[in-house]
């Protein structure tokens, strides 16, 4: 190989190793938002007060990244000329604290493996009166790289601005929370991303697209003036529907309330825009970016959700997990009723019902159950319909067996008395190779129970298309 060309590869590493450092290094944002207070006048200026707050991922976020937040750089320009006017790059924040999720529903959302640190910067500005009014923004990279709803977030980040309108004063709208939830896929979803205004000025709301701002080469870039590059969010998510959910979504744009029902499992991005009006005018508004993780949550969770059948002489293993605390309630022979998996023998005939309470870190409890029936022998049940549509659920006509029994056949026909199955281990609905049609087929199950005792059933079956 020639010299040039090892030389070329060696760099070409070298260039792709450095450039996955740089998003290693900076991947850990995952939401924020920037408002201000009017202070009143200074001499002849006004004076403004900014504070941003930002959100990183304190269990994806790399360390060094989320370190480097601070200090933050904010720059003030002219809302038309984009002339510089001020800036500030040595904004430390003045709080930094972990919170928990907005849970929608904390108690199926048991364990959640979810950390938010908010931190808060804020920078105090004298500015000229104007005519023309300001823009005041942050940019920085990047994404955590979790979410699914945006191409390559650990490549990008955020720009995070607010405006300052002309010749009025103003003391911006604040998001009332911090918008940053975790919900359960299916669940019907109501988000409050409502915000209050301090002068009593009209509120209205609009999803908007993510704004851009930093990225890999320049991750911690000095904020330029706008305007900002949106982020096109990877289909199906839209900016009308930004988790991409089949049933849409709808954002009331008098309250502020998101409502959705998310039907895929996931972490998302999000962005709304709150609008101030006076006098029927629209004098600002305030962005917000913020998360949404969708689990698949669980409530406390037994060995089986329907009741189940054993044999005398049994011995199960319950389970339940998610809790800081356990409780067995009502349980024969139980083992340990304050462990998540005791184990009950069952030496006697009868029906027993076991409960278990889940008690959360976070105090809600999460009741289950489940019922056992012992029977002293085997049996056997057949259903009396089938879907034969490869979906993997039921597919195929069997018993249903309660304890241990031994098949010696089961015998199909169809309605012209053709023999169309004859084994033991269930029919696909197919004869001779073709699917059968929808109708009603008599069955002769014969079996043998643990005891040795044959049985003899018979009935009929409905395939379903």
């Amino acid at each position: 190989m020639p010299k040039y060309t090892l030389i070329a590869r060696v760099y070409i590493v070298l260039a792709v190793l450095l450039g996955l450092s740089h998003q290693v290094q900076a991947s850990h944002i995952i939401g924020g938002n920037m408002t201000y207070r009017y202070l009143g006048l200074s001499g002849t200026k006004e004076r403004y007060e900014v504070t941003f707050t930002l959100y990183d991922d304190c269990i994806n976020g790399q360390p060094d990244a989320i370190s480097n937040d601070n200090p933050a750089f904010f720059a003030v320009y002219g809302k038309v000329n984009h002339t510089l006017v001020a800036k500030d790059t040595t904004a430390t924040y003045i709080s930094s604290v972990v919170l928990a999720p907005a849970a929608l529903n904390p108690c199926k959302f048991i364990g959640a493996n979810v950390c938010i640190m908010e931190r808060q910067f804020k920078s105090t500005f004298l500015l000229p009166a104007s005519t023309d009014g300001y823009i005041v923004s942050y940019q920085r990279c990047c994404f955590a790289s979790t979410p699914v709803n945006i191409p390559i977030p650990g490549d990008i980040g955020p720009t995070y601005y607010c405006v300052i309108p002309p010749a009025i004063k103003n003391t911006s709208a604040v998001f009332k929370y911090n918008s940053q939830f975790v919900t359960c896929v299916n669940d019907n979803l109501a988000m409050d991303l409502s915000a209050s205004d301090a002068d009593g000025d009209s509120l209205s709301y609009e999803l908007v697209n993510i704004l851009k701002g930093g990225d890999p080469n320049n991750i911690k870039p000095f904020p330029k003036s706008g305007p900002y590059d949106s982020i096109v969010y990877r289909s199906p998510a839209t900016t009308l529907n930004p988790m991409g959910i089949a049933g849409g979504m709808a954002l009331d744009p008098s309250t502020g309330v998101l409502s959705c029902k998310p039907d895929r499992i996931g972490t998302y991005f999000l962005a709304v825009n709150c609008i101030e009006w006076r006098g029927g005018v629209a004098i600002n508004k305030v962005y917000q970016h913020f998360q949404v993780i969708v689990s698949s949550c669980a409530d406390a969770y037994t060995d089986a959700r329907k009741d189940t059948v054993v044999l005398k002489g049994t011995t199960i293993q319950f389970h339940a997990y998610g809790g800081a605390k356990y409780q067995w309630f009502t349980g024969y022979n139980l083992s340990n009723d304050t462990i998540p998996d005791p184990t009950a023998v069952f030496n006697e005939i009868g029906t027993f019902k076991y409960a278990v309470v889940v008690t959360a870190v976070i105090g809600c409890e999460v009741t289950d159950s489940i019922i056992v029936h012992v029977v002293d022998h085997s049996d056997a049940t057949m259903p009396n319909a089938f879907t034969p549509n490869g979906d993997g659920l039921n597919d195929i006509f069997k018993p249903e067996f309660m304890g241990p029994c031994n098949v010696k056949y089961l015998r199909i026909y169809n309605r012209y008395g053709n023999l169309v199955y004859d084994g033991t281990d269930g029919w696909d609905g197919r004869y001779k190779g073709m699917m059968q049609d929808m109708e009603v087929f008599a069955w002769t199950l014969l079996y043998e129970n643990n005891l040795g005792e044959p049985k003899l059933l018979k009935g009929n079956v409905t395939l379903i298309k």
